[in-house]
């Protein structure tokens, strides 16, 4: 009726000729869990989230996350968890500002269909609270400046999504997953015009599709669409980003 897991995810990137948008992630963790019983489990999970970026070490947060797991049948899944993480970005720009505590409540719905079918709904809340008060002028008005700075980045959000995955013809497979996130900011923004003169608000719209073929029994080959619609009442905060990858994917 026990479980305990150990992992580690290692995740790199490289770029032949902009070196400081080398990207890596390490990322150990624990998880125990308990089967109270055959449907029921109780658990939780820590780890250590270490970003760097080029030469320099960009963030790191630990962080743990309690969880409740509930099996129906062969059906479907509830899981219902908290996560508690605390932030420290060590790079610029947001190294002093936007450091500080961030919690996640998370309830999400999975349904088992026949013929490899699923679909996956669910709710999130997030929340960052960035706690910097440096003077990095060494004036006593810069402080004042400094915490305004941070306030920037403290904000809560909602987010709901939907995902769904079915089989294709000719052994294909397809995952399709559709999220909205509101991001609603608690302070003026320094990064408004005028500043400080409204709120951040932005709503994030983000599509992910996939679609996966085996070659052999352990070889298979994915096209995948990643898409990013942010806007934002402050304009700087809004963008557009579509990634169109291919995978080749070694199961063993």
């Amino acid at each position: 009726n026990f479980l305990l897991r150990g992992e580690y995810d290692l995740y790199q990137n490289l770029h032949l000729d902009i070196s400081d948008f080398d990207f890596r992630a390490q990322q150990p963790r624990l998880t125990a869990s308990y089967g109270v019983t055959p449907s029921l489990w109780i658990g939780t999970q820590g780890g250590y989230n270490y970003y760097s970026l080029g030469d320099n070490t960009y963030q790191g947060e630990p962080y743990v996350m309690p969880f409740v797991s509930y099996l129906e049948g062969s059906w479907g899944m509830t899981q219902l968890l908290y996560r508690w993480g605390d932030n420290t970005f060590f790079s610029k720009p947001f190294s002093g500002v936007r450091s500080g505590p961030d919690q996640t409540v998370s309830l999400d719905q999975t349904f088992y269909l026949a013929h490899h079918r699923y679909v996956t709904v669910g709710w999130q809340w997030y929340n960052e609270n960035p706690d910097a008060t440096f003077c990095d002028q060494g004036s006593p008005t810069q402080c004042v400046n400094a915490n305004q700075v941070g306030n920037d980045w403290q904000f809560s959000s909602n987010e709901a999504y939907i995902g769904v995955g079915s089989p294709l013809p000719f052994g294909a497979y397809l995952d399709f997953l559709y999220l909205f996130r509101s991001d609603d900011y608690k302070y003026p923004n320094s990064f408004a015009q005028p500043a400080f003169s409204r709120d951040r608000q932005d709503y994030g719209n983000y599509l992910y599709v996939g679609i996966t073929r085996p070659i052999t029994e352990h070889i298979a080959f994915a096209v995948t669409y990643y898409g990013t619609f942010n806007p934002s009442n402050i304009p700087l905060f809004q963008y557009n980003r579509n990634v169109l990858a291919t995978l080749l994917q070694v199961t063993y």
